[in-house]
């Protein structure tokens, strides 16, 4: 597998799909959103790392602002390539057991949520972090965090 980008804009162009905006001002012609309000653009269609973008109101999704801004930015990209990988490659089962590295990103996090969905169990191999913080609390804290999405203490393994 590999990460090749859909769409080639001609360039100069921005990159990048996951991203949340807030909406900082309204043309008179808007009535769905509001200022203030978080948008994704629906499709992905253009590059989402800028400062500023201007488009019609029928480009963009208004999402709750109650969903973690991590969560947010990354929707359109990294839950649906996650889907991807456990469904369009190998024929998976209830039952069978998949091994992924990388656990802690949001594509990990969200392979571990659709393959328990799917009954499917998740061996996930994590890197050593603990030059950020001590490495029982560090562990201590990602294998509650990870058994909340689905994963169990004993499928983790740390190096």
């Amino acid at each position: 597998m590999q990460s090749v980008y859909p769409v080639s804009p001609p360039v100069p162009a921005s990159g990048g799909y996951e991203g949340v905006g807030e909406v900082y001002s309204l043309g008179s012609g808007v009535s769905n959103l509001s200022v203030g309000d978080w948008i994704i653009p629906s499709p992905p269609s253009f590059g989402t790392w800028q400062t500023y973008i201007v488009k019609e109101e029928n480009v963009w999704h208004k999402l709750d602002k109650g969903v973690p801004m991590e969560y947010a930015a990354s929707v359109t990209v990294n839950p649906l390539y996650a889907m991807h990988m456990l469904e369009d490659f190998v024929r998976l089962n209830p039952g069978d057991t998949i091994v992924q590295n990388g656990a802690t990103s949001i594509v990990g996090q969200s392979i571990i949520q659709l393959a328990k969905n799917q009954g499917i169990h998740s061996v996930n191999i994590l890197r050593d972090r603990v030059e950020l913080v001590p490495f029982d609390d560090f562990y201590i804290a990602l294998d509650k965090a990870l058994g909340k999405l689905g994963s169990h203490a004993k499928q983790v393994i740390k190096f």
